[in-house]
Parts: C-alpha cells; sequence; structure tokens
C-alpha cells in the first residue's frame, strides 16, 4: 500500500487537570520542554502525559493517510528541491508508475514528450523561488502508451521561519473534460449534418485568405452554391431525404476541388467554396462547371432518383499589382482578356476582380451574384459579380422600402386613365385604370418599375385594393357627371395574388356597393396564368363575381398558358388581344392572319374583343374590317389623369351630339357616328375637332399639370415628346441640348420616342444626330421647316445629301431657350414617307417649346431648392439619428455592463459554491451509510452486553445515547437536502449568468422563468419593512404558475432571462410599495398559439400605474423610483430584447388600482414578421396632419357620412 507521510502535524487538544497544552507541531513541542535538542524518548521521561500526545498525533496521522489513500485525485510530496519524495495510489493509477519509480526525477518519464520541455522549464522557475505551481494541464504518457491529460498544481510547504520545505500538489485526470471540448470545438466549426465547416469556420479561413491576398498579391475566389427547388424536394420527399440530398451534395462537392480548398455549409441548401491559390479566372470557371456537371447526375436516395441543380455566385478576390498584375490574373494580354469575359455575359466589366477587406462583404457579393444567376437560371451556369449587381441591389432594397412606406397610406399612387373606343363609331366606351407612382424625390414612376416588387413583397394586395376602390369612384363621378345612361365602363387589372385572396368577392362587392354603381359597369382584367393555376376554384370564383354583374376580361390573350376548355367553361365576357399581335399587323394580309384568328374565336365563344396597343390608322382600320368590338392604345390616347380624361370624355361626347346635328335625323348618336365615319368630310371635320381639342387639353390640362405636380424636368420632357408624337402622328421625336461649351459645340440627344421603341433613353446609335447637319441654320432662323428634302430649296446639296443618307424625308425642329441661359431642340422626323408641315402643327410646336422653357426654368429652380433641402434634411437625420444611437448606445453599454458584472459574479459564486457543495453531496451517502453502520454495531453491542461498564453507563447517559440514536439519522437527511437545494440553486446562477455570447437556439422557456423566481425566492418570502417609523410584517408573495404546453422557441436565452427577471422585480416592487392587504399574488400565464407563437404573460396585484405612466414605461431612462433606486433602462433594455432581437411584440396593460401586466409575445421559429401591414382605422378627418390612414378608407367614411 502506497501512504504519503506529512510530517506537518495537525493540531489537537488535550486536557489533564488544570494544566492544558496545545500541541500544534511535535518538534515545536519538544523545544518549549527541554530548551533542547531532544527526542521522543527524553520526552516520555520528563513528561508522561506526552506519550498520550504521541498517541493522538499518530491516529491523526494515520487518519490523514486514510484521507490521502481514498482520495480520487492524485497527490504527491516533494522536497525543497522539487524531487518526489512520496505519492498516493491514485498518482500511480494515473501515470502507471509505481512508488519506488517515482521518486526523484523518475516521475518526468511520465510527461509527453511535445509538453516536458516547457512543464519542467516551469517547474524548475517554482522550485527555484518557492512559488506556487500554477495549476498546468498537459499530457501524460503511460508506459504502456496510453496518453491522458492532466491538470497538476502544487504549492510550497515552509517552516515557520519561511524556509522550504517542499511541495504537495494535486493531479487530476482532465482527459474526459478535453475530449469534450475538444468536441464542443469541433461541433461549433463544423456543420453536424454534412461534417463541412460552418460559417464561423468558412468567414475565418476567408479572413486569412484576405491576409494572404494582401501580401503575396494572390488571387483567390468565393462561390456561393444554392440548390434550386430544394424546397420541393424537401416537402415531397420529407426532411430525413432531404438531409440525405445535402450529405450527398457535400461529397460531389468535396470531388470538384483541391485538397486545400474549403467548402463549407452555411445553413439550409446554402454552400460556399473558397478557392485559393489561383493563377488565372478560368480555374474558377472550370470548377464551376466540375460543380454543375457533378450535380447535373442523378441522386438515388432510397428508391427516388432525385435530380438537382445549383445557382452559383463568383466573386473573384486579390490585390494584384497595377494592370500589368490584372492582365496576367485574368489570363492573358489585354486581347486576349476581352474575349474570354466576354464568353460570360454574365461579367459584363472588363476587370471583375474586387478588393474587399472584410470577409462579410465578399460573402454578400457572391450572394448577390447567386441571386442573379438564379433570376437567369437554366441560362447561365453561375454569374460572377461586379458593382453594378451591388448597385441593383441596394437600389431594389431602396424602392422596396420606398414602396412599403407609400403603401402604409397610398397616398403617392395616382391613377390614370387609358380610353377604350369602339373602331366601328369612335365613341369612348370606358377607360381603363392605369396606376402610377408620383414619387417624392424620383418622380413619376411606370407600374413597370414597381408592380413586378409588389407582387414579390405581397403589396399588390392592399395597393390593389385601393386601385380598385379609386377607379369605382371616378366611374362613380363621371356617371355622376355626364349621366348613367350612358354606357360607360371601367376596367381594372387584378393581380394573380389578388384573384387568389379568399375575400376578393366580398371586397370588391362591398366596394360596389358603397361607392354606388353597378357591377355592369366594372369590368375586371385577368391574366391566363392567374385563371389556369386552380381551375376549380377559378371557376366559382369568376360565377360569384358574375352573379353581381361584373364583366370579366382575359388580359394579354396569347402571351401565357392558354386552354380552349377551360374558356369554354370560365363565365368570360371579354378577350383582350396583346399589343404584341396588333403591333405585327402591317401591309401585308398574313400579317393579320393571328389577329384575324383570335377575332374568330372569341366571337365563336360568344365573348367580345377588345384590342389593345392600337398605334396607326391601318391597324385600326384592320379591326374594323374583322369586327372588333373594342379598341385602345396611343393612336387614341395615353393614359391620362382624371382631369384631362375627364376632358377628353365630355369632348367626345359633344362630338357625339355635334355629328348627331349635322346628320339631322333622330336616330341614336352612336350609328349617326358610325356612318358619318363612311363620310371624307365628316372623317375631315372629326379629325379637325379631335386635334384642336387635344392641342387645347396637352397644352393647358397635361403639361401644365405635369408641372405642377412634379416639377421634375425629366418626367415632363417624357410626356411632352410621347404627347407630340402621338397628337402629330410622327414617326421619329426627341429633344436636345445644344452644348455650346463643347469643343466642338455639339448637339446632345436627351430624350427620344419612335415607333419601335415608345419611350427610350438614347435609342440613337452613337453618330451625329440629325439636327448637327442644320444646326447653325436653326439656331440662327429659330426655326427649321422642310417638307420635302429633295424639293426643298433651303438646303444645300450635301446638307441634302447628309439627310437622305439617314433616311429623312421630312423635318421640323424648334429652339427652346429658357432663362437658365441653356438651349434645347425639339425635332420631329418622318423618314418612311413625306409629310408636308401644316401651320398649325408649327404653331403646336412652338408653344410646346415656350410651354418647355417655363418648365425647365421652374425645373432648375426646383431642383436647387431640393437639393438644398435634402442636403439640410439629411444633416438634421443624421443628428437625430446620431443622438438615437448615442442614447440607445449608452443605455445598452449601461445595461450590458451591469448585466455582465451580475453575470460574471453570479458565474463566480456558483463556481465557487459548486465545487465544496459536490464534495459535501458525494460523502454524505458514505456519512449516511458509516452512520448507519455504527447504529447497528452500538445495538449489537447493546443486545449482547446490556450492562456496561459504569463509566461507559455515565457517558452514555451524559450524551443521552438512545437520542443520539434518533436524532443523528435525521439529522444527516437533513444535511443531504441541504445540499440537494444548495446545488439547485448554483445550477439555477449558472443558467441566469448565461448573458455573454449566447447564440439563438431552441429553448424551454418554462426553465428560464423557474429559474428567475428561484433567485428572487427570497424576495418572495415574508419580511418585516419599515413603514411611517413603525415595522409591519409583509405577509410575502404568492407565485401561480398557469403553464401552457409550450414548444421550444428559438430565442437567446440569456437575454430572455434578462427580460423574465426585469419584469418579475418590477412586480415584486409594485407589490412591495402598495402594501397590499393580504398576500401579494403574482400571476405567470404562458400558451402557445395557432399560429406558432408563444405568449408569456406576468400579472401583479399591485396599485397599477396611470395611463401616462403606462406610455413612457419602455422609454429610456424614466422612472417613477426616488433618485438612485432605479436608472429605467431595465424594461428599455427588455423591450429591445423582445422587438428587435426576436421580433416579438411586448405590451403592458395596467389602470389605477388594478395591478399591472406585461405580455410577451415571441414567434416559435426565427422568421422575421413584416410588421408594416396596411393601417385601417380611421382617426378623424379633423386630425388631417398626423393622419395616417389611407385614401381608401377615408373616402369609403366620407361616402358612407354622405349618403347618411
Amino acid at each position: 500500500m502506497n501512504s504519503l507521510n506529512l510530517e506537518k502535524v495537525y493540531p489537537t487538544q488535550k486536557r489533564n487537570q488544570d494544566k492544558l497544552h496545545t500541541v500544534t507541531d511535535i518538534n515545536t513541542y519538544r523545544c518549549e520542554v527541554s530548551k533542547c535538542n531532544c527526542n521522543e524518548k527524553k520526552i516520555e521521561c520528563e513528561l508522561p502525559e506526552c506519550e498520550e500526545v504521541q498517541q493522538s498525533w499518530l491516529e491523526s496521522k494515520n487518519y490523514y493517510q486514510t484521507l490521502v489513500h481514498l482520495s480520487p485525485v492524485g497527490l504527491f510530496r516533494t522536497d525543497s528541491q522539487g524531487n518526489f519524495v512520496d505519492v498516493n495510489k491514485r498518482w500511480c493509477e494515473l501515470t502507471g508508475l509505481t512508488s519506488s519509480q517515482a521518486m526523484g526525477e523518475g516521475w518526468q518519464q511520465t510527461i509527453y514528450p511535445d509538453d516536458r520541455d516547457q512543464v519542467l522549464a516551469e517547474w524548475e522557475h517554482a522550485t527555484q523561488h518557492s512559488l506556487p505551481f500554477k495549476p498546468t494541464e498537459y499530457r501524460l504518457q503511460h508506459p504502456d502508451g496510453i496518453t491522458i491529460w492532466v491538470l497538476v498544481q502544487a504549492m510550497a510547504q515552509t517552516r515557520s521561519d519561511g524556509t522550504p520545505l517542499g511541495y504537495v500538489g494535486t493531479i487530476t485526470d482532465i482527459t474526459q473534460h478535453k475530449q469534450a471540448e475538444e468536441k464542443l470545438r469541433y461541433q461549433a466549426w463544423h456543420d453536424s449534418l454534412t461534417g463541412l465547416p460552418n460559417r464561423a469556420l468558412f468567414l475565418q479561413r476567408l479572413e486569412e485568405a484576405i491576409g494572404q491576398s494582401k501580401r503575396s498579391k494572390g488571387l483567390f475566389a468565393v462561390l456561393f452554391l444554392d440548390l434550386n427547388r430544394f424546397k420541393v424536394i424537401n416537402d415531397s420527399l420529407g426532411h430525413l431525404l432531404g438531409d440525405r440530398l445535402l450529405c450527398e451534395v457535400a461529397c460531389r462537392l468535396l470531388t470538384c476541388l483541391r485538397s486545400h480548398d474549403t467548402v463549407a455549409r452555411l445553413g439550409g441548401d446554402e454552400f460556399t467554396i473558397l478557392l485559393e491559390g489561383l493563377r488565372d479566372i478560368t480555374d474558377v470557371f472550370q470548377v464551376g462547371d466540375r460543380i454543375q456537371k457533378q450535380l447535373a447526375q442523378p441522386f438515388y436516395l432510397n428508391e427516388h432518383e432525385v435530380f438537382s441543380s445549383a445557382s452559383i455566385g463568383i466573386v473573384l478576390c486579390g490585390q494584384p499589382d497595377g494592370e500589368k498584375g490584372i492582365q496576367e490574373n485574368i489570363g492573358g494580354e489585354t486581347e486576349d482578356a476581352q474575349p474570354l469575359i466576354g464568353q460570360f455575359p454574365q461579367c459584363p466589366l472588363p476587370n471583375p476582380i474586387t478588393s474587399y477587406d472584410k470577409p462579410e462583404d465578399i460573402l454578400r457579393a457572391a450572394d448577390t451574384a447567386m441571386y442573379h444567376a438564379k433570376k437567369h437560371e437554366g441560362i447561365l451556369p453561375y454569374a460572377v459579380f461586379n458593382l453594378q449587381m451591388y448597385a441593383q441591389a441596394l437600389a431594389l432594397l431602396q424602392l422596396e422600402n420606398d414602396l412599403r412606406r407609400a403603401v402604409e397610406s397610398c397616398r403617392e399612387f395616382v391613377l390614370h386613365y387609358q380610353p377604350i373606343v369602339s373602331p366601328q363609331t369612335g365613341c369612348i366606351t370606358g377607360f381603363e385604370a392605369l396606376v402610377r407612382w408620383q414619387h417624392p424625390t424620383r418622380g413619376l414612376v411606370f407600374p413597370n418599375e414597381f408592380i413586378s416588387l409588389a407582387e414579390e413583397t405581397g403589396l399588390i394586395v392592399p395597393l390593389g385594393q385601393y386601385i380598385l376602390w379609386q377607379a369605382a369612384r371616378q366611374l362613380q363621378r363621371w356617371q355622376s357627371e355626364f349621366g348613367r345612361d350612358r354606357p360607360l365602363t371601367m376596367s381594372v387589372n387584378l393581380s394573380p395574388k389578388q384573384f387568389s385572396h379568399p375575400e376578393l368577392v366580398k371586397q370588391i362587392g362591398q366596394i360596389l356597393q358603397e361607392v354606388g354603381i353597378e357591377g355592369r359597369c366594372l369590368d375586371l382584367e385577368i391574366t391566363e396564368s392567374a385563371l389556369m393555376e386552380n381551375p376549380e376554384a377559378t371557376a366559382k370564383m369568376l360565377a360569384e363575381l358574375r352573379e353581381q354583374g361584373i364583366h370579366l376580361s382575359i388580359d394579354d390573350f396569347g402571351t401565357g398558358y392558354s386552354s380552349l376548355s377551360h374558356l369554354v367553361r370560365f363565365p368570360l365576357n371579354t378577350l383582350k388581344i396583346d399589343r404584341s399581335f396588333i403591333r405585327q399587323m402591317k401591309e401585308h394580309e398574313e400579317d393579320t392572319s393571328i389577329v384575324w384568328a383570335i377575332v374568330r374565336l372569341a366571337h365563336n365563344l360568344g365573348l367580345e374583343v377588345v384590342a389593345e396597343g392600337v398605334e396607326t390608322g391601318f391597324q385600326l382600320e384592320q379591326l374594323r374590317k374583322l369586327q372588333c368590338e373594342k379598341a385602345q392604345g396611343y393612336f387614341f390616347s395615353t393614359p391620362l389623369d382624371a382631369e384631362a380624361a375627364t376632358a377628353l370624355l365630355a369632348e367626345s361626347i359633344w362630338l357625339e351630339e355635334q355629328a348627331s346635328k349635322q346628320v339631322g335625323f333622330e336616330q341614336n348618336s352612336l350609328s349617326l357616328i358610325g356612318e358619318n365615319l363612311q363620310s371624307p368630310v365628316s372623317m375631315s371635320l372629326e379629325k379637325k375637332l379631335l386635334k384642336l381639342a387635344q392641342r387645347e387639353r396637352l397644352l393647358k390640362r397635361r403639361l401644365a399639370s405635369q408641372i405642377r405636380n412634379s416639377l421634375d424636368f425629366n418626367t415632363i420632357l417624357q410626356t411632352a415628346i410621347n404627347e407630340i408624337r402621338q397628337l402629330m402622328q410622327i414617326e421619329c421625336c426627341q429633344f436636345l441640348w445644344y452644348r455650346s461649351d463643347a469643343e466642338p459645340p455639339a448637339f446632345e440627344p436627351v430624350r427620344q420616342v419612335c415607333q419601335l421603341k415608345k419611350v427610350c433613353s438614347g435609342c440613337l446609335p452613337p453618330q451625329v444626330p440629325t439636327i448637327t447637319i442644320l444646326g447653325e441654320t436653326l439656331l440662327k432662323n429659330h426655326l427649321l421647316r422642310i417638307d420635302d428634302i429633295v424639293t426643298d430649296l433651303n438646303i444645300d446639296s450635301t446638307s441634302r445629301d447628309a439627310l437622305h443618307s439617314k433616311g429623312i424625308k421630312s423635318l421640323l425642329a424648334i429652339p427652346i431657350y429658357p432663362n437658365s441661359g441653356e438651349v434645347g431642340v425639339i425635332v420631329c422626323e418622318h423618314r418612311k414617307r413625306q409629310h408636308t408641315w401644316q401651320e398649325d402643327e408649327v404653331e403646336l410646336l412652338q408653344d410646346m417649346a415656350e410651354q418647355l422653357a417655363i418648365a425647365i426654368d421652374h425645373a432648375r429652380l426646383y431642383e436647387k431648392s431640393r437639393l438644398a433641402a435634402a442636403v439640410a434634411h439629411a444633416h438634421a437625420a443624421e443628428m437625430q439619428q446620431a443622438l438615437q444611437e448615442l442614447k440607445q448606445t449608452q443605455a445598452q453599454l449601461i445595461q450590458s455592463e451591469k448585466m455582465s458584472s451580475l453575470g460574471l459574479l453570479v458565474a463566480g459564486v456558483a463556481h465557487e459554491i459548486n465545487n465544496p457543495v459536490n464534495f459535501i453531496h458525494g460523502n454524505i451517502s458514505y456519512v449516511r451509510q458509516y452512520t448507519h453502520d455504527l447504529l447497528r454495531l452500538l445495538c449489537l453491542y447493546q443486545q449482547h452486553y446490556p450492562q456496561p461498564a459504569d463509566d461507559i453507563q455515565q457517558l452514555s447517559t451524559a450524551l443521552d445515547l438512545e437520542f443520539l440514536s434518533e436524532d443523528l439519522p435525521k439529522a444527516i437527511s437533513s444535511m443531504a437536502m441541504g445540499a440537494s437545494r444548495i446545488q439547485q440553486i448554483v445550477q439555477s446562477l449558472g443558467k441566469f449568468s448565461r448573458v455573454d455570447g449566447a447564440e439563438m437556439k431552441p429553448t424551454n422557456l418554462h426553465e428560464g422563468l423557474d429559474s428567475t423566481l428561484l433567485i428572487l425566492q427570497n424576495r418572495l418570502k415574508p419580511k418585516a419593512v419599515s413603514v411611517a417609523g413603525k415595522e409591519i410584517v409583509h405577509p410575502g408573495i404568492e407565485v401561480v404558475k398557469e403553464y401552457g404546453d409550450l414548444p421550444l422557441v428559438d430565442c437567446y436565452p440569456g437575454q430572455l432571462n434578462q427580460v423574465f427577471m426585469n419584469i418579475l422585480c418590477n412586480a415584486i416592487d409594485a407589490i412591495e410599495e402598495s402594501l397590499v392587504q393580504g398576500k401579494g399574488k403574482i400571476w405567470i400565464h404562458t400558451e402557445a398559439t395557432p399560429t406558432n407563437w408563444v405568449t408569456v404573460r406576468i400579472t401583479d396585484n399591485g396599485l397599477g400605474m396611470s395611463e401616462t405612466v403606462r406610455k413612457q414605461i419602455f422609454d429610456p431612462f424614466f422612472t417613477t423610483k426616488p433618485v438612485g433606486q432605479g436608472t429605467g433602462l431595465g424594461l428599455s433594455i427588455s423591450y429591445q430584447i423582445v422587438v428587435d432581437k426576436h421580433h416579438g411584440k411586448l405590451e403592458c396593460i395596467s389602470a389605477p388600482g388594478q395591478g399591472t401586466s406585461f405580455r410577451i409575445e415571441l414567434p416559435v421559429s426565427a422568421a422575421v414578421h413584416d410588421l408594416n401591414q396596411l393601417r385601417l382605422i380611421c382617426i378623424s378627418c379633423s386630425e388631417q396632419k398626423d393622419c395616417h390612414i389611407n385614401f381608401m378608407e377615408c373616402d369609403r367614411i366620407k361616402a358612407a357620412a354622405v349618403r347618411g
């Protein structure tokens, strides 16, 4: 048996009549007695009682040697030089050496070779300076080759005079702890499903690659992969097979890479790849091709054969040394580099290499490129990032934010109306409502720029409802002004998301009823794709709409998926031919065959036909011959605002009346106009009147309205140029600036409208504009009018040849001279046919030039004022934002420091208590067993020796042995219960102290609540409080738990513990301050909702709070407590944690005398929910300045008030 000989003797006391000797050290005692060097034998001779002292010392020594032998840790003792002189049994078990082998320096052979030098250096330093050997972790190697991790620490033992005696230390096996650490470290850096590196490890390696690239001027690349249609596989085959697919993809990706490349899984079906040490960018493309080929092979999951592909975004990164380095990295000289990049249309820039310094920026860029590739799935195998993609992503994000803000009230959206005309009569039969966005900074935004985004975000539903409401209101106004007997309809487009809305029929019926129009006046236009998504449900919904008398049309027929069998089933009224087919109608008969077939098909099905995009007289004439019922397009009018559309409608009605008077018959005016259209005289009269009316509308309403509404020159210019071309039937119309400061002076095209491209920016090729040829003549005469370049005598032969080479047959140009000093030019051209310019056309263009000059001056002034206002607003916003962020940061810093300090304190206390408690708890079972055995022995002794000796009997009586036998087990049980209670408290303290660095993970909220209550247990007990100088006993606080069945919630558990602590402390304070009669109560109620949210409600029966206090309860630094007793940060931080960090809700419900209730709502999953929903609660029209209600609801309330 190994034993540890402890020379240091432990204290004992011995009472001997009237003398008291306290022995602390045998050697000291010897010297004190004999005052000389004497031995134990001499002490025995001089002091008889020393025999008892020595006997006591030997007993103590045996006791402690037994403890050393039973110790679960290894113990060792050394001399003053650090040589081992004794070890216990556990030390030998850990090291694999015997006691004799460990003596001296023999213990050193157990140290693992790689750790030996460092351990011996630290040991030598400690022994030479008599310093403690600080806790050190290193490896031990057994003679049989087994390696373990140990924790070693030692303390120096000294004499009373300070001279060293040696060291006593411990050695503990921490192998399992190290293995657990290694496992946790691996799990922290790797994906648990695939075993690939996770986001954290990938970002770390990416950061290392950035540093290496800066040092070596090398090239590396990051690939971002997202599996296409993975959700379909996951939902159809289940998550288990979906996980297997991800593992298979991970294996295939590894086969495509080199050993030093990194592939990681970010989460879901997203993977990233880091390619380092690239020679040129062709290496990246080769890897991308290999990946696509590997993923194109089928995956076999059980009995299922699955195909998958990936969208890949690529970011090329590096720090090339100058232009030469760039070309070398791209893969050749300048001539060779361009064709290489040209092979990849997804990367149009000549140099696609970026130089980001942050890993997060590179990952974001790769993600952006991946989404670009996903948009072109099946076309592009991958996309290479360029800065234009980032700019587009930022612009799209800004547009989405602006759109969400605009849809909240819909005040920025306006409707324009395009007339629908009967080709047979020329009368307006209805209008189509088209939305425009009057953006506060961008001016008038057309639907092709934001409707698709509204569809994607779901904002199209409230926006479409607003459009439908406004269109119905406008139709009702026209019916009131021009008579309800006029067959006027309003066409409104329905998006697929609107059409799939379950409340659509009810909403439309409510709008019709509140506005006061009949269903037959409303025409809903639905696309083919929306109809075919769910034919059964579609037929049912269409039938319900038809029951209300609403007309139904298929929009853009021929461009989507059409099924004749479904067309027969659906209760449709109208079929609208897409403008692409109308545009193909030319002089040849075969060009009209498609339109002819569609019209015949519709008529055979009993449907009316509306032709969209009519732009020429030939197209209108062909539609007349095909008996097409209705038509719309720029030939008749562009979409107009409500004022201009009203004027056009009034003009059309006036023309009908004039035509009726001229004919002199008492027949229906529409029939008469149809007959008069066949007369050249009447047609000439109608066209002249229409032209004059349109000129007046254009100048006095349309353009002036644009100047008043937008003051945006581009918007005004776009409207003006488009109106001129449509009104005057010009083949090409454009606006140019004359740049006199250029060398040489030149004309710069700004806006052009042609028949092929309605409104395009710079559709001319980069060549000399036509007007440059006669620019000097134009600026000198202030007018350039050429009816026919062949016969015009005012141009020289050189200019004539130049104009002829450009295909010009007729030309009209007028300069514009705004007060700003700039010079602009409006140019009208005919290229296909010769045109004689009429005086009214010249006057119209001159009037337009004057209006545009005014618009330019207004726009420039507006631009300057808007710029100044924007700068001032930006500065104010920055200051406000900085102040707000400063306040929030200050509050967060104070609270974080407070909670961090509290967490560290709690963790430290828990750690210090944990060790002795574990020691007590671990040994108390042995003590209980020992006690039980001793009492059994005592019982047997009493049975066999009922008559003990007198001194034993006296001592038994003095100790009350019977009571002792009965009470001792109870005392030990009480100690065990106390130790268990302390362990529970320590565990709760450990849970509560996890406030730093906690990750979002599934959490049991009830555990957090119980841990917080356990920490606050002392405050819930009855206690004495001082009130008005008198001490009264507060009865304590009862906690009523009404726990529901909650799922695990994705959250930051440490942060939610802070929330529970703050709210419960607030409830306890409220109850203590109220001094309620009887016992205070706190109710904690939890429940799960069907919408995957959980609710935690904490209620107290305190005095409650006023409405003023309740509104400010979550404000930073607001508190009702005296100075020094509260900062007001607790509930403010709690609100930020719940709302900002967890996307939940925190509200306070309280009233004076009714207690207070805090309601916490949290989403079960970590998905971010869109909180910017349309507000539909009207405040009051008297609060118009602060009103946030949308127009539609406001109009509805006003209409109801008028009817009332």
